[in-house]
């Protein structure tokens, strides 16, 4: 017997697709044992040598027991038994004959325990491919999930669109129930019935066949016709009832696999973290979509290129989270540092009298303060103690005294390069920045800030750090970046230099010599022209109010609210509330002040107990521990208790309505 009909022959044991590509890849593989005439191709010596090095001999396996060749196959996988069938003549030959269905067996139940007995309808080998391989058996697609066990087929999705007929009713095909049925489209649905369109074709040509034989007459042709008919409904039900076996059968690997997959899937992530950690990330630095990525959720193990793909796109991200948690726990640092000089700063308060308190800075001051902002911001690897930071609080007198003195020194320059030289620049008051008509402008809150005292003990929340009940708050729990002193850069606010004089003036002292102490002992209230004549047609409503202001709030309110006015130079002024309004402004102001308490923070005067820590303290509370604690019946303020330094309510007027104040003093 020649190959060719060798080839023949071994094709027509491989049934379906499954034999006709084994077939063509045979009759490759024949045609270059026969060494048939075929056009040469251009080769050089280099690419002879290449491919002589790469092939390798399999005639060694010629001379090989069939025995040995037995016991070597059955410890193959099934896809290695089915890759080897299609390597080689030989292979094929031995592996497709019907002896060697014990190979295919042994190997299929190695693979898996649990597997059903081979169907009466197929070959060991076939039902192999069947189980074992994920390729479309009629087209050769890859990545086939699923078999059809109906169809006895691995089908991908296009065969299914192209091939499978939908039977919408039992007379649509002759002899429908001789060929199996199937409800797997390539849809979800399971409520359609399906039927193969080449397998329906060639059973109606082996129906009309064999009826054709009937009609002809021939001896037997109507017992055969009936014997294919029964055998075939045996078929059919062997199919069904196999089936759903089988189906159980391929959800329970599937899971199994599922299974199988995600443990491969975590074990990958968990060693992609591990060599992440290695190269010093910790679990925080890791992107929150990290596990998301496709290429980080796949089964096959890390290899060292995989790893360098992996690392080229995620350590960027890696890297700038790292910064930002080093940044985080840097500031953490920094508090606990700054919760040092707190509390020594709280010692060295409580050996001062109260009254000296409200002239001290805030905390946020002194920790901008050289050398304690030196310690405070230095290397997180350097360890900053208390004994660190004593020596600085011992000398925060003359420190405090060298800083005041510096930005003192800064403003004072700042105002002649603002303000014409005269007798006002070369007064005492001046030097000392207590004149009322110099007020300056905090670069961080825009509020405007009056002599130096008020100053110096100034605190705001900076525009970019939200609203905090206290600096000391927003300074523990943000980063802020200070200008130059106390920490803030406070700036002339030659604006307020016209309205202040014109100010000082009406309460009736010398704009070039009053103090800010002394126009607040005066205490007016004034309301602006501007307002009330923007408001003169509401006069007559029951709801119609004014604001009275004092001479700070006044300077604030024209600079913030009436400044396009003031460039036209057509600001109408203000004028004094009348006398007879000032008993209702005064109950609401002192009403507001209480309100406001929440922003004041109060200590007591004989330990450091409510002097660190303490984000807004109530007077309640600190005039109970003073009776608790200190024993004393009857707790007074200034000398028992004070009130911290702190942040300012803002500079605001206080509404009035001038019928309430007539009401008040007819009553009266």
């Amino acid at each position: 017997m020649s190959k060719r009909k060798g080839i023949q022959k071994t094709a027509k044991v491989i049934t379906g697709g499954e034999g006709q590509r084994a077939a063509k890849g045979l009759k490759r593989s024949a045609s270059a044992e026969l060494d048939l005439p075929t056009k040469r191709a251009k080769t050089s010596e280099a690419s002879l040598a290449k491919l002589a090095a790469s092939q390798k001999s399999l005639s060694m396996f010629v001379d090989m027991p069939l025995d040995v060749l037995t016991e070597i196959f059955t410890l193959l996988s099934p896809r290695d038994l089915v890759n080897l069938s299609r390597t080689s003549l030989m292979f094929c030959r031995t592996l497709c004959h019907r002896n060697s269905n014990i190979i295919w067996k042994t190997s299929r139940i190695r693979e898996s325990e649990d597997t059903p007995a081979c169907p009466e309808d197929m070959s060991e080998r076939d039902y192999t491919i069947l189980l074992f391989t994920t390729t479309c058996t009629h087209c050769g697609a890859n990545n086939v999930k699923e078999a059809d066990f109906y169809l006895r087929r691995r089908l991908c999705k296009g065969c299914k669109k192209s091939c499978l007929v939908h039977v919408y009713n039992e007379t649509m095909y002759a002899h429908m129930d001789l060929v199996p049925q199937t409800n797997r489209s390539w849809t979800r649905s399971l409520s359609s019935r399906y039927l193969w369109k080449p397998e329906i074709e060639e059973m109606s040509k082996q129906i009309k066949l064999l009826e054709t034989n009937v009609k002809k007459g021939q001896n037997g042709a109507r017992k055969a016709l009936e014997d294919f008919k029964s055998s075939r409904n045996m078929i059919v039900k062997g199919i069904y009832a196999s089936a759903r076996e089988l189906f159980s059968w391929q959800q329970r690997m599937m899971e199994a696999q599922k299974g199988l997959t995600q443990d491969a899937v975590r074990d990958r992530l968990k060693e992609i973290e591990r060599r992440f950690r290695d190269l010093g990330y910790l679990e925080d630095d890791f992107p929150r979509e990290m596990h998301k990525k496709k290429f980080m959720r796949q089964s096959a193990p890390l290899t060292d290129r995989a790893w360098q793909v992996i690392r080229q796109s995620l350590e960027p991200e890696l890297l700038a989270n790292k910064t930002k948690r080093l940044a985080i726990e840097f500031l953490a640092i920094q508090a606990r540092r700054r919760d040092i000089v707190e509390k020594l700063y709280a010692q060295y308060r409580i050996t001062l009298f109260s009254s000296q308190w409200e002239n001290l800075p805030v905390l946020f001051n002194i920790c901008r303060l050289e050398p304690i902002r030196h310690l405070i911001d230095a290397d997180r690897s350097v360890t900053v103690t208390e004994a660190d930071l004593a020596p600085c609080m011992d000398n925060l007198p003359e420190t405090l005294s060298k800083a005041i003195e510096g930005v003192k020194e800064r403003l004072r320059n700042h105002v002649l390069t603002r303000m014409a030289h005269g007798s006002v620049t070369q007064s005492e008051e001046f030097k000392e920045l207590q004149l009322a008509m110099i007020s300056f402008q905090c670069a961080s809150c825009r509020h405007l800030v009056f002599s130096f005292n008020e100053l110096k003990v100034h605190a705001c929340t900076p525009p970019d750090q939200g609203v905090s009940r206290t600096i000391v708050a927003c300074y523990r729990t943000a980063p802020i970046q200070p200008d130059t002193e106390f920490p803030y850069t406070f700036m002339f606010c030659a604006d307020g230099v016209p309205i202040l004089q014109k100010l000082i003036q009406a309460v009736g002292l010398d704009h070039q010599t009053a103090t800010a102490m002394q126009m607040d002992e005066r205490d007016f209230r004034f309301r602006c022209r501007q307002c009330m004549e923007a408001e003169s047609g509401n006069r007559d409503d029951p709801r119609y109010s004014e604001v009275a202001y004092s001479w700070k709030t006044m300077t604030y309110h024209v600079i913030s609210s009436h400044e396009d006015v003031m460039k036209l130079d057509k600001f109408l002024g203000f004028e004094e509330v009348p006398a007879r309004y000032i008993p209702v402004i005064r109950r609401k102001e002192a009403q507001e002040a209480s309100r406001i308490d929440i922003w004041n923070r109060w200590a007591c005067t004989r330990c450091t107990k409510y002097m660190v820590g303490q984000y807004g303290t109530y007077h309640e509370d600190v005039r109970k521990h003073v009776v608790k604690v200190h024993k004393i019946k009857k707790p007074q303020i200034g000398v028992h208790m004070a009130q911290l330094p702190g942040r300012s309510s803002g500079y605001i007027g206080t509404p009035y309505n001038p019928k309430d104040a007539q009401i008040s003093e007819i009553n009266q």
